[in-house]
């Protein structure tokens, strides 16, 4: 009987513990209920519309940002000019100094 009764105690708190739970949720639902959050078609197309300017001014960058690389890539050779000029002239003395040594 004893542990019924500690039983029966402890539901009673849970219970009353319940109720109040019960009272603070309608009084939260009361307070949702009572807030208005306006969510309309033109606050929709507005932040539509800034996010597709944002979004065509990165695209524009972008784009800005590859011709610039596609200049450097039409501009650039495998080997430099002043490679090819310098193994030219070696080629020339080279042949030069074995004309010389032939001929004379």
């Amino acid at each position: 009987m004893k542990k019924l009764d500690e039983i029966m105690e402890l539901m009673a708190d849970e219970m009353a513990d319940f109720k109040v739970a019960i009272l603070q949720l309608k009084e939260h639902s009361k307070k949702l209920q009572n807030m208005s959050i306006p969510i309309t078609t033109e606050a929709l197309e507005k932040h539509l519309k800034d996010f597709l300017k944002d979004q065509e001014e990165e695209n524009q960058l972008k784009i800005d940002i590859l011709k610039e690389i596609n200049e450097k890539l039409q501009g650039a050779v495998l080997i430099p000019k002043y490679i090819l000029a310098l193994f030219g002239s070696i080629i020339m003395i080279l042949l030069f100094q074995l004309m010389y040594f032939i001929f004379f």
